[in-house]
Parts: structure tokens; sequence; C-alpha cells
């Protein structure tokens, strides 16, 4: 459904906002679809958007709900050296992660 917004509004000419992207990333990760998540992110980054925490977090969220506990330390790392800081939901993730990796 929030596809079908992004096309309509699209179709119709308007202007996409950080938070329409922000929106069409946690729909993704809901499912969870990682690689259009970081795909996202990365066509954010290389249009010169200036990057946020709460994206980063987002696509940490959906590598970590699709089980590749890889590609959230990366995102992490990315994160890190694009100096952003992590926030207290960043860390959530990050101890989810650690705790599923130990089988808890």
């Amino acid at each position: 459904m929030v596809a079908q917004v992004y096309s309509d509004m699209k179709a119709r000419h308007i202007q996409p906002t950080l938070v329409t992207y922000a929106t069409l990333m946690l729909a993704h990760a809901f499912i969870p679809d990682p690689m259009s998540c970081q795909g996202i992110l990365e066509e954010l980054k290389k249009g010169g958007v200036e990057l946020n925490v709460v994206l980063y977090t987002i696509v940490m969220r959906a590598w970590a709900k699709a089980g590749n506990w890889e590609m959230v330390k990366k995102t992490y790392n990315q994160m890190k050296e694009d100096k952003i800081e992590p926030s207290k939901f960043t860390m959530e993730v990050l101890r989810w992660g650690r705790h599923a990796n130990d089988g808890i």
C-alpha cells in the first residue's frame, strides 16, 4: 500500500520528502525486504540527501528481522563512518542482534 501511495505521488508530480522515504523503508523493513531498504538509503546518499540515524536504524532493523547480523554490523559501521551517532533505538537493534546470535 505504501508503494502505491508513492507511485501515486510520483504520477501527480508530488515531490517525496525524507519522511516519505523513511515510511517506504519502514514498510520494506516490516516485510522484511532489507535489500530495498538498503537501496533506498544508497539512492538517498547518492542524491546528496543528508542521512540521519533514523534511516540507518531502519535499515539495521530490516537486516536484523531478516536474520542477517553481518549486514546489521556493516550498516552500523557505515553509519559511524558517516559520523552519525546511534540513538537509543539503534542500540536496541544491536542488543536484539547480540541476544539472537547468542541463542537467547
